[in-house]
């Protein structure tokens, strides 16, 4: 960083400082002071310090954009703290969007950093809470799926759980139910016929006609 660039960031971190302080509620001015310090790699204590400033205030704290920049940044130095911001993230009352952002980027994290037990009991802490989320229960199933020792009772377990949340809307999910038992349960034909027919019971309109057309495309009927 050359001389004039210091003074410049220097200078801006002054403005960005001044500004959150004359508008403690504004989450963009927060997430500038943010990434100012991640740009000139300050040290992750000052990190801390700084989200736990804004943090104070609701509308940052409800900001996805914040979470993402301070979450991004955590991955990278500091797996413990990590950890701990996916947890205040889950179980501290947010908003429901961060909440739903922050659960699916959790389990995508503990699968690149934890054991496939370890991101079991992560599923099923996270699971049993809401707000529901469907990527995060195909998340789940793609990550059992690629594992060295698939467990079929789990992935059935996780696809039933989704269902009972967006079986009404989401087409996909019934289409990948079937994509699964075709793979790995082909001989099974009970089962594929009877989620089969549960899915057309289950769908809306719209998906429904959009199921039965795939289905067909792909022949899972």
């Amino acid at each position: 960083m050359g001389m004039v660039s210091i003074v410049d960031h220097d200078r801006a971190k002054i403005v960005i400082q001044k500004a959150t302080d004359q508008y403690p509620n504004d989450s963009s001015l927060w997430n500038k002071r943010l990434s100012l310090l991640i740009e000139e790699s300050a040290d992750s204590k000052i990190l801390k310090k700084e989200f736990k400033l804004a943090y104070q205030h609701l509308d940052v704290k409800n900001s996805a954009l914040i979470w993402n920049t301070i979450i991004d940044y955590a991955q990278e130095h500091d797996i413990k703290w990590t950890e701990e911001l996916f947890e205040q993230s889950q179980f501290e009352s947010l908003d429901l969007s961060v909440a739903l952002q922050m659960k699916s980027k959790y389990l995508q994290w503990s699968n690149q950093t934890k054991s496939i037990q370890q991101v079991r009991k992560i599923f099923d802490k996270l699971s049993s809470r809401i707000p529901a989320s469907l990527p995060f229960y195909m998340d789940y199933i793609k990550i059992e799926q690629s594992s060295p020792n698939i467990d079929n009772k789990r992935i059935k377990t996780a696809f039933e759980q989704a269902i009972i949340y967006f079986g009404k809307i989401s087409a996909d999910l019934w289409l990948a139910y079937l994509d699964h038992l075709k793979q790995y349960q082909s001989l099974d034909f009970v089962t594929m016929s009877r989620v089969h027919s549960r899915a057309l019971h289950a769908l809306e309109s719209d998906e429904l006609k959009r199921f039965n057309t795939e289905c067909a495309l792909r022949n899972l009927t």
